[in-house]
C-alpha cells in the first residue's frame, strides 16, 4: 500500500540523515564503485528523500562559513517617511545601494544581516525593524514598485503552472539595476 511505501521512505531517509556524513560527494572515493556526486545530491535519490535530508550537507556548509557571535551586521539607514512633498525611494533601492557596497562575509550572520536605522522614526532594531523592511522589499518587487522582476508568461495568461512566479527581468541593462540584481542574489547567498 501506498501507506507502508511512505512508512518505507520516511524510514530510509532517516538511516541516511543519521550517516551523510559518509556517503562521497567527490571523485576522490574511486575505490568505493559509485560514481562522483552520486551521493545525496543524486538525482535519482533526491525525490525519494526527505527535504531535510538532501538540504542538510548544503545548510551544514552555509552554517560554517557564518560569523558567530555578532547579532546583527552594519548600520543601514533607511528613510520611510517623505518630508516636504518629496517622495522617498523604494526601500529596495535604499538597502540595495548601502549593501551592495559591503564584503560578503560581513553579511554571514546567523539571524539579521544588517541592522536598520529609520531616519524620523524612533524605532530601534531589535530584529522587528529587520523583518519589516525585508517584508517591505519583498512587496516593492513583486509588485512592480521595483521592477526587477516580471510575471511568468502564465501568470499574465492566467493559465498552467507557475502563476505565482517570477522572472528577472532582461530588460534592466544599466550599472544601477545590475547592482539591484547583484544585491537580491546576496540576499539569497552570500559570498
Amino acid at each position: 500500500s501506498i501507506q507502508s511505501r511512505l512508512k518505507l521512505l520516511y524510514n530510509f531517509s532517516d538511516k541516511l540523515y543519521s550517516c551523510w556524513t559518509l556517503m562521497p560527494l567527490s571523485d576522490e572515493q574511486i575505490d568505493m564503485k559509485i560514481p562522483p556526486l552520486e551521493g545525496l545530491i543524486s538525482p535519482k535519490l533526491r525525490y525519494l528523500l526527505a527535504p531535510r535530508v538532501y538540504t542538510l550537507p548544503f545548510v551544514r556548509c552555509i552554517g560554517k562559513t557564518m560569523i558567530q557571535g555578532k547579532n546583527y551586521g552594519p548600520q543601514i539607514i533607511v528613510k520611510r517617511i517623505s518630508q516636504e512633498g518629496q517622495k522617498c525611494k523604494p526601500i529596495f533601492v535604499q538597502i540595495a545601494r548601502q549593501v551592495v557596497d559591503l564584503k560578503p562575509q560581513e553579511l554571514r550572520l546567523p539571524s539579521r544581516a544588517w541592522k536598520v536605522k529609520l531616519l524620523g522614526e524612533g524605532a530601534d532594531d531589535a530584529g522587528g525593524v529587520f523583518d519589516d523592511t525585508i517584508t517591505e522589499m519583498c512587496q516593492e518587487i513583486t509588485t512592480g514598485v521595483v521592477p526587477l522582476l516580471i510575471p511568468t508568461p502564465n501568470a499574465i495568461n492566467d493559465e498552467g503552472y507557475n502563476r505565482d512566479k517570477y522572472l528577472l527581468n532582461p530588460q534592466l541593462l544599466s550599472t544601477q539595476n545590475l547592482n539591484w540584481f547583484k544585491f537580491l542574489g546576496e540576499q539569497n547567498y552570500c559570498k
